[in-house]
């Protein structure tokens, strides 16, 4: 999703309370049940003190795919229990995605039936993949150990 202006009716201001209140919206939606809209909700936040055009046409974009995707959200199964103080967590990270190279870093750790999610701009710029997988892995790292 770019979220770039690409003409002079991009540039319109939005109806900031409007756009807020949306975003709230999605932020309780990619907190709770569907981290899917993590990424795209982070993205559509940076632009809440100024939003345009663009970002209230890609809120509601994100909103209508909220709608078409109503059934893939997380489920929590009986079938295996983990033993309650067994903390499992996964890390991951993308490349320099970002307009000035930084990498995003995300991890998630579950436990029973609880689940910690937490995405952010690295704050060193990576020279590979493997450098900005590591960053990741050591700042899940660090979460888990507090």
């Amino acid at each position: 999703m770019a979220l770039i202006s690409t003409g002079p009716l991009d540039a319109r201001p939005a109806n900031q309370s409007l756009y807020r209140s949306i975003l709230g919206k999605l932020q309780f939606a990619a907190q709770t049940a569907r981290p899917d809209i993590a990424y795209a909700t982070g993205k559509l936040a940076q632009y809440s003190s100024d939003p345009r055009a663009i970002h209230m046409d890609r809120a509601y974009h994100v909103l209508s795919y909220l709608k078409g995707t109503k059934d893939p959200a997380i489920v929590y199964h009986k079938m295996y229990q983990a033993p309650p103080r067994l903390l499992r967590g996964w890390s991951d990270a993308d490349w320099a995605n970002d307009p000035d190279r930084k990498s995003i870093s995300g991890f998630a750790f579950s436990r029973s039936f609880n689940l910690l999610l937490k995405s952010a701009k690295q704050k060193l710029t990576a020279t590979s993949t493997t450098e900005a997988e590591l960053i990741a892995a050591f700042s899940a790292t660090c979460e888990a150990v507090y």
